[in-house]
């Protein structure tokens, strides 16, 4: 019996660093992800492209208010594209503004 407790003690030990280790990875990434975007909007803040990219980078890091902001610079850029306006009003959608995210479903 002493043996299923070791085991179970050791098991317990290696699954919380694995943990550990993936939550000290992810504070990485993010740190990394962050400097990567200040480096892009030192570069270019007219790229629709780049903007975009942006958006989507924060948007699925749930940074909406930022994914919110870059994607208001591609409108500015281009205001046709119906995929924006769509993209636009799911984020406005998930800041809690409404009435903003029923003004770009109407324009679609």
């Amino acid at each position: 019996m002493i043996n299923v407790k070791w085991l179970i003690l050791g098991f317990c030990c290696f699954s919380y660093q694995l943990f550990a280790q993936n939550t000290i990875a992810q504070e990485n990434n993010e740190v990394l992800m962050d400097s990567v975007i200040q480096d892009r909007e030192i570069l270019d803040m007219s790229n629709y492209d780049i903007l975009f990219e942006l958006g989507q980078e924060a948007e699925n890091r749930l940074k909406y208010k930022d994914a919110y902001r870059y994607y208001k610079y591609c409108l500015a850029l281009d205001s046709t594209n119906v995929e924006l306006l769509n993209i636009l009003a799911r984020t406005a959608t998930n800041l809690g503004r409404a009435n903003e995210a029923a003004g770009y479903f109407i324009v679609c």
